[in-house]
C-alpha cells in the first residue's frame, strides 16, 4: 500500500506565487490544458503539475505514469508550436497492484453521480469481483480484483465517452476482451 505521491515544491519557497510574480502553485505547479505555467515560455508536467481533473475542473495531481507522458507530449507539442496539439481532457485515476495473491486495477472515478447506475459482480469461488459505474450508457468507472482488463483501453472509453449501451452486457461479461473489441475500431 502507498500514500501517493507529494511534489518537492522546496525549490519555489519564498517566491510570491501569482500573476506576473513567478510561477503559480498550490500543491503543483498550477497548469493550463496545454501544460503551461504562469509564466511566458515555461511548462511543467507529470508529478509537479497541478491540473484540471476529467471529471472536474478543479486542479488535481495525478501522479501516474501515463498521464505524465499525455501530459509531456503536450507541453512538448505546445512549446513547439505543433498546429496538432489537443487540448489534455484532463487527469483520471489509473492503478494497478497486486497484494495478498490478489490482483487489483481501478480506473475512473469512484464518484457516483445521481442517475448513475453501479453494476458489480462477485464469484466467491474464484474470488472475481467487478463494479463498473455507468452514466447515460457511458463508463464513469471500472474496478477490478482477479478480474483482469486493459486499464488503458478502460481510459480511453471514458475519456472518449464511449456509448456502451449496445455491448453493455458483453462488456460486464468480459471487459478486457469487450473493451479491446471497441478500441480496435476507434483507436485512430
Amino acid at each position: 500500500m502507498a500514500t501517493g505521491i507529494k511534489p518537492n515544491m522546496a525549490y519555489l519557497e519564498g517566491q510570491v506565487s501569482g500573476p506576473d510574480k513567478g510561477v503559480e502553485h498550490d500543491r503543483g505547479i498550477l497548469v493550463s490544458d496545454t501544460m503551461q505555467t504562469s509564466v511566458a515560455n515555461v511548462w511543467a508536467a507529470g508529478d509537479c503539475a497541478q491540473a484540471k481533473g476529467f471529471f472536474t475542473e478543479a486542479r488535481v495531481i495525478n501522479s501516474i505514469l501515463p498521464d505524465a507522458t499525455e501530459q509531456g507530449r503536450i507541453a512538448g507539442m505546445a512549446m513547439a508550436g505543433d498546429p496538432g496539439l489537443k487540448k489534455y481532457p484532463g487527469g483520471m485515476s489509473l492503478n494497478t497492484y497486486h497484494f495478498f495473491g490478489r490482483h487489483a486495477i481501478s480506473v475512473g472515478s469512484s464518484a457516483v453521480p445521481e442517475g448513475a447506475e453501479v453494476v458489480t459482480r462477485f464469484d466467491e469461488a474464484s474470488g472475481r469481483y467487478l463494479k463498473a459505474i455507468f452514466l447515460g450508457g457511458r463508463l464513469l468507472g471500472i474496478y477490478g480484483v482477479n478480474e483482469f482488463f486493459d486499464a488503458g483501453v478502460m481510459c480511453q472509453l471514458i475519456l472518449r465517452r464511449v456509448d456502451l449501451s449496445a455491448v453493455r452486457e458483453r462488456f460486464l461479461a468480459n471487459p478486457m476482451a469487450v473493451g479491446r473489441e471497441l478500441m480496435s475500431k476507434l483507436w485512430r
